[in-house]
């Protein structure tokens, strides 16, 4: 066991021992290089190397707002594999429970929907990945506060349509579903814990384990009254009966998926906040609310005298008297009532609420954090890849197939220096190395080249970035569909090289006299040029250097087969890899590779002088 003050890599100074996990034992460190505080996880003694690198692998391809974030890996002189990922400072679900009792439920509902969202994310991985451990342990708040979902010790990934074997561990009782006992797991086997969860958070009691149920044991309702109390009087019979469906012994019995059991939660009517209990009273005879009746008539009789002295006008000069029936307890009293139809207020305008727009091809936001402008990119199918008989595509380009993508954004220039800056300046970036250009020695830094794009930067220097940003990196899926549209075109602005004519992109093809124009002078810069400085080569949703200027880092793992087992929706890249993915090509290289569809990748963490970037959201 390392014991504190250990140094490791030279950089990263152990404080303590948090525990242990399914991967090896967790450890609360400080990264001397970047001054703040990461968790380390080491390999345990006599694990499966093998296994435990796959893991490493498998949780740096994830990059979602309410996961953590690997920051490093490497193996250490014992030969024991060590991962370093965010420190998520902040309580977790079960200490605020235990603490301040149970949660109202639009507050609980607030914080889940988070780690819904973040297991969905999970659960649409290719293959998909499930948790097995889900519970108010594993959910940390932070102070903004932002709901963090930790601890990935017996996850698994899941191929399409089957379930894994059981595994060595089996979750935390009462949030582990029965099958995770006996048989294989699949994504409703995290939907019992997430209706788990919920249920502690909202009755502040442990959930009855699996295997207790299967011999009888109920769970409580959470809304109803219990032995004389009310468990929890803001939760609705929508939202009890959503989680007693998630929770049902038999998978096939709860709902389908993550969505269809957030879905169900937040369409439950809200409740109002329960009456206050009924006073005791005495019964009141018969003749005392004849009288209050009385009373109440003459009352009103003397307002409409009254106003008639103030404002004869005001007043019709007929008054109506119609029969009406009051109803009261323990007795029914009939009164006259004069009802006078006093003059018409003035009629208040109808607000009409401004429409919202529709969003559409043309319509762009500003990030609040970094000021970059960013373009829509609507949902729909588009053609990712290039035909067979393209002959100057790349293998790794092939089979074309059509690809369903939601909705998303896409910055409409890559990052400059001066955003870039403003992240290391906050500290949450590491500044490029070098800090030159490719024919000069002073580039980031200088504001002569602020509009210019930042280059020298990782993967890893890329994600943390967008993540800075509230953004993320792209997939290469949303990379393309954004640089190409629908139609399969082979450059952002359609299909024809005619940039002899119409500057289009920064390019010089010195490099490659076999491309498609072997006399393309220099633009003058040889080198990057100011983000925006080709309008001409937008692509069909405005998205401006998608062809040229600098490579851009994508999310997804390089895999040069890909797109023979891509899946049709949302494709989020191989599960793993070595080198992480690269589009759009750079002002240095051959002509080729500035088409569309031109696939490249690199280490994570190395740097080059056209390496760039771009985010999504």
């Amino acid at each position: 066991m390392l014991t504190p003050g250990a140094l490791l890599q030279n950089r990263y100074q152990i404080i303590d021992h948090l525990g242990g996990g399914g991967m090896g034992d967790v450890y609360r460190a400080y990264a001397r290089h970047l001054g703040n505080k990461i968790v380390i996880v080491k390999e345990n003694r006599g694990g499966d190397p093998q296994m435990f690198q796959r893991e490493a692998h498998l949780l740096a391809a994830l990059n979602h707002p309410n996961l953590p974030r690997v920051l490093d890996h490497f193996i250490e002189a014992n030969g024991l594999q060590y991962l370093v990922m965010d420190y998520i400072e902040g309580q977790n679900l079960e200490d605020a429970v235990k603490q301040h009792g149970a949660f109202l439920q639009q507050s609980a509902l607030e914080r889940m929907n988070q780690i819904f969202d973040a297991v969905n994310y999970l659960h649409h991985q290719n293959p998909p990945l499930i948790h097995r451990d889900l519970k108010p342990q594993n959910i940390i708040v932070t102070a903004e506060p932002k709901a963090m979902l930790v601890d990935f010790g017996i996850a698994k990934q899941m191929a399409s349509g089957q379930q894994t074997a059981p595994g060595v561990r089996f979750g935390s009782p009462g949030y582990a579903p029965p099958e995770q006992y006996s048989g294989g797991t699949d994504a409703r086997s995290d939907v019992y814990s997430l209706g788990a969860t919920l249920y502690y958070l909202l009755s502040a009691q442990d959930p009855p384990a699996a295997t207790e149920r299967a011999y009888g044991k109920m769970i409580p309702p959470l809304a109803l009254v219990s032995q004389g109390e009310t468990i929890n009087p803001t939760v609705t019979p929508n939202v009890e009966s959503a989680i007693h469906k998630a929770m049902a012994l038999n998978g096939a019995q709860r709902y389908a998926s993550v969505q269809e059991f957030q879905q169900a939660l937040n369409t439950a009517p809200a409740l109002l906040p329960p009456l206050p209990p009924p006073a005791t009273t005495r019964a009141i005879p018969t003749w005392l609310w004849a009288f209050l009746g009385a009373v109440i008539v003459a009352a009103a009789l003397f307002g409409v005298f009254i106003g008639r002295l103030t404002n004869p006008a005001s007043l019709p000069p007929i008054p109506i008297v119609v029969e009406q029936t009051v109803l009261v307890p323990q007795t029914v009293i009939a009164l006259r009532t004069v009802i006078v139809t006093a003059t018409p207020l003035p009629i208040t305008p109808t607000f009409t609420p401004t429409p919202t727009p529709t969003l559409g091809i043309g319509s762009t936001q500003i990030s609040p954090i970094d000021g970059a402008e960013m373009v829509y990119v609507p949902e729909g199918e588009f053609l990712m890849g290039s035909m067979d008989n393209d002959a100057a595509a790349n293998s790794n380009e092939k089979p074309q197939h059509t690809v369903y993508l939601d909705a998303f954004w896409i910055d409409q220039h890559e990052v400059t220096n001066a955003q870039y800056e403003r992240c290391v300046d906050a500290g949450e970036c590491s500044p490029p190395n070098p800090t030159k250009l490719y024919m000069h020695d002073s580039y980031y830094g200088n504001a002569q080249y602020d509009d210019y794009p930042v280059i020298y930067v990782s993967w890893n220097d890329a994600r943390d970035y967008c993540a800075w940003a509230g953004r993320r990196l792209p997939t290469e899926a949303e990379w393309e569909k954004a640089a190409r549209g629908t139609d399969g075109r082979i450059y952002p602005w359609g299909n024809a090289w005619d940039v002899r004519t119409t500057r289009r992109l920064n390019f010089s093809d010195k490099n490659d006299p076999t491309g498609p124009s072997d006399t393309i002078a220099d633009d003058g810069y040889g080198d990057t040029a100011p983000v925006g400085s080709y309008p001409d080569g937008a692509s069909p949703y405005g998205a401006l250097d998608m062809a040229g200027n600098v490579w851009e880092w994508v999310n997804d793992w390089y895999d040069g087969n890909y797109y023979s087992s891509s899946p049709r929706a949302n494709p989020q890249g191989s599960s793993s890899g070595e080198n992480r993915v690269l589009r759009g090509g750079s002002w240095y290289l051959a002509a080729s590779v500035v088409r569309a569809a031109d696939r490249s990748g690199n280490d994570p963490v190395g740097r080059g002088y056209v390496d760039g970037l771009r985010c999504a959201q």
